[in-house]
């Protein structure tokens, strides 16, 4: 088992299946003379940096949400909550673990096996819900950090990746590779964003668990690795499209859910119709466009100028589909999100137009039915 982990390792860091043939290690190192003076070769070591940045996130964000999204929240009337604990039943505990509302047969199984009543049981049921229900006020603050870290890490993506000749032409992406520099912003960049992801992937089992839990876990694996293989791979510069374009959209879905939150459903409609238009130009439109076509077709510009593959490059590909196919998945949600609101308002319209089309005959007759009905009982 030792001597197969050791061939494993010896073969994840061997120059076959980081670089093609024709470079090595040697050939990213940083020299202050020769040839490649001046140009700042990604280091391994670089990726310890994200570790103290995803500290420093996590104090950021616990004095964010603690001193800012907090009191924000409370002042339009969010509150904590008081959470009711169940009380502990082994039986109930286990059925709980396999669905959360049993039928009522199961109900009456329960309340026979435990000498209940069915009521007892449905009511220790409905409190043991409520116990792993979030309160509104940690949902807004949770979404206040993650919109705030978005919406600046976009701007500050946007500017730093503006005037890069490759943002207009990714051809740019692969010419010079491997001996491409990194500017300090560009570095920052990425130690700040793979330091979020990394800080997010753990927050992830005490934040509110949502629907998408498993899919955000994939994400923020797939993610982390694309950031890590690019950057041991020097291809930063894909990689810094791949975060502007993904960061372009999430803060919208986190502004919609602050505002729903806080009762604004116009605001937060509003915002829902921005991301969902932003979500289809970038993740299905620019995003396969920009980004994927030059990494995986055999006539984009990446096979201009490199002409061969390698292990690393497989999986740094397979990574970028693993986004994109999430991406297609959550458009699946939100579509259904959209043809839900969509049938909702319909019926809500249908509803209107039969009751404003109640004459005031039918009306008073009803009233009237109501009087003589209470009038009998009375008597």
């Amino acid at each position: 088992m030792a001597g197969a982990l050791d061939y494993v390792g010896s073969y994840v860091w061997s120059e076959k299946f980081w670089f093609p043939e024709n470079v090595s290690w040697k050939d990213i190192e940083n020299h202050d003379e020769g040839p490649n003076a001046g140009i700042y070769h990604p280091q391994i070591s670089d990726l310890i940096m994200p570790i103290p940045v995803a500290v420093l996130l996590g104090v950021i964000r616990f004095c964010f949400e603690r001193f800012i999204a907090a009191p924000i929240g409370r002042s339009y009337g969010l509150r904590e909550g008081k959470i009711m604990v169940a009380e502990y039943i082994p039986i109930l505990e286990k059925a709980y673990r396999k669905t959360k509302r049993p039928d009522d047969k199961a109900i009456e199984g329960f309340s026979k096996k435990l000498s209940k009543s069915t009521r007892q049981v449905e009511r220790w049921f409905r409190k043991r819900r409520n116990q792993d229900r979030s309160s509104e006020l940690k949902k807004f603050c949770e979404s206040g950090w993650r919109f705030l870290f978005y919406v600046s890490a976009h701007i500050y993506g946007t500017v730093i990746l503006w005037n890069k000749r490759y943002f207009a032409e990714t051809l740019h992406c692969w010419i010079g590779w491997p001996h491409q520099h990194v500017s300090s912003d560009l570095y920052w960049y990425y130690m700040i964003e793979l330091g979020f992801y990394v800080a997010l992937a753990f927050s992830l089992m005490t934040d509110v668990r949502r629907k998408d839990f498993y899919e955000m876990i994939i994400h923020h694996i797939a993610t982390i690795g694309l950031l890590t293989f690019s950057w041991i791979n020097n291809m930063v510069r894909i990689g810094s499209l791949v975060l502007v374009v993904h960061d372009a959209v999430d803060y919208w879905m986190e502004g919609a859910k602050m505002a729903k939150y806080i009762r604004k459903q116009k605001i937060c409609d509003a915002m829902f119709v921005v991301f969902a238009v932003v979500w289809f130009v970038t993740r299905l439109v620019i995003f396969p466009i920009w980004v994927l076509h030059p990494c995986l077709a055999s006539d984009s510009g990446m096979h201009e100028v490199i002409h061969e593959s390698w292990p690393a490059l497989f999986v740094s590909r397979c990574m970028i589909v693993v986004v994109f196919l999430l991406s297609i998945i959550w458009t699946y949600f939100i579509s259904m999100n959209i043809y839900r609101r969509v049938v909702d308002k319909v019926q809500k319209d249908e509803r209107s137009d039969s009751e404003s089309a109640v004459t005031e005959e039918e009306t008073n007759g009803t009233v009237l039915d109501g009087n003589l009905n209470v009038n009998k009982k009375k008597e």
